[in-house]
């Protein structure tokens, strides 16, 4: 019997694999899916080192990739932190600093804001990778703090590349179409 959230998502997978798990606005998602997705992403979240006892934190609207993400955490043993997108970048920058947040997943509108985007991520020290949805490919590093060294930016289609697991992410273009 399952435990944990992304177990149930498993069990659910292998009762009912067509049956929808997910809908937002037009988008809906097949437990089968949703599986596969929630696997890829906590196998890319293992990729850049990450595991038991780390944090992610998760700064999305409520969408598809919101709920991969969070039980993709979950996949990989690590916590999660839900970051409310609406929350000011010095307050939000606090949190992650507190959490101890190694990996941040958050939307482009932040990135595309460049200052926005340098007061959220400059120190925390602990922070080494940046997913960023819904933007062009952005691998590449920028400066963090001087302890921390280089912090790797990555869309959210490069992250998904790294897992080894043969499913897109929700979201990755690579996701021909939602089942």
């Amino acid at each position: 019997m399952a435990q944990l959230a992304h177990e149930l998502v498993e069990e659910a997978a292998a009762r009912l694999p067509t049956a929808t798990a997910l809908r937002h606005g037009a988008d809906r998602l097949s437990y089968a899916a949703l599986a596969a997705a929630v696997a890829g992403f906590g196998a890319a979240l293992r990729a850049c080192g990450c595991g038991p006892d780390e944090r992610v934190a998760v700064r999305l609207p409520a969408s598809i990739e919101a709920v991969t993400a969070l039980f993709g955490a979950g996949a990989a043993g690590c916590a999660f932190v839900l970051v409310d997108p609406a929350m000011a970048p010095p307050q939000c920058a606090a949190l992650l600093r507190d959490c101890g947040a190694r990996i941040l997943v958050t939307a482009s509108s932040d990135q595309a804001d460049s200052a926005r985007f340098e007061q959220i991520v400059r120190g925390c020290p602990s922070l080494r990778t940046v997913v960023v949805l819904g933007g062009a490919d952005v691998e590449h590093t920028v400066p963090a703090t001087p302890a921390a060294g280089a912090l790797r930016v990555l869309s959210w289609d490069a992250f998904a590349g790294l897992s080894a697991a043969p499913a897109a992410l929700p979201g990755s273009s690579s996701l021909a179409a939602r089942s």
